[in-house]
């Protein structure tokens, strides 16, 4: 037979929670630096295109 302490399983309870909540914030957080830095160097990319494609027009 087991001994359940009540106290104790309500603080494991409150840490397997706070240690989830941290850890759905960690990979939301590096998931959206990525997202974000993804589409920063797309942007880049489309302006070197289009800086590249106004230098063309300008040397005709």
């Amino acid at each position: 037979m087991k001994y359940y302490d009540k106290k104790m399983y309500e603080m494991e309870q409150k840490i397997k929670t706070a240690l989830f909540t941290i850890l759905i914030f960690t990979i939301s957080f590096l998931l959206g630096a990525f997202i974000g830095n993804a589409e920063i160097n797309c942007k880049n990319q489309q302006i070197k295109h289009l800086q590249m494609e106004i230098n063309n027009l300008k040397n005709k």
